[in-house]
């Protein structure tokens, strides 16, 4: 007899009948949106921890306009992390952040897509937000006293 195997039962197809872990399409979180009038915000995230979904009352956020905020918030929030701290992202992000960026003052740093990319950035602590993979979610580099973790 073969044993059961896990199965994606929970997951919800995407557009093209597909099973794919993708946080920010209506489709995949159909479960989640059909319970978003029972929260004031519900999270979700793919395997790997590096894309992210939020639902609200009003359905899914923009993963872009979330970043955005964020990195506008957090830079205007935590003076120490001091005006030598960058923003990194890969070249394929939103151009919103490219904006945001510009309007603090700060400095963008764009790189391939990849995180090798962000390690020097992220271990010397001269990122202090960094864009991950091609769109989707952004990592705090420092701690709120500007601190690196590690």
């Amino acid at each position: 007899m073969i044993p059961s195997i896990q199965t994606f039962r929970f997951m919800h197809l995407d557009h093209d009948g597909i099973i794919r872990m993708d946080c920010s399409s209506e489709s995949a979180m159909a479960g989640l949106l059909a319970l978003r009038d029972k929260f004031d915000l519900a999270f979700a995230n793919d395997p790997d921890y590096d894309r992210h979904g939020i639902v609200t009352p009003a359905g899914l956020m923009n993963p872009n306009h979330y970043l955005a905020v964020a990195i506008n918030y957090l830079f205007q929030h935590r003076p120490q992390w001091g005006a030598n701290v960058a923003v990194g992202k890969t070249l394929v992000s939103s151009a919103m952040i490219d904006r945001v960026v510009a309007d603090l003052g700060r400095k963008l740093v764009e790189v391939p897509v990849g995180f090798k990319w962000f390690v020097d950035g992220l271990f010397d602590g001269s990122f202090g937000l960094r864009r991950r993979r091609e769109r989707r979610c952004f990592v705090p580099a420092l701690r709120r006293h500007a601190l690196v973790y590690r």
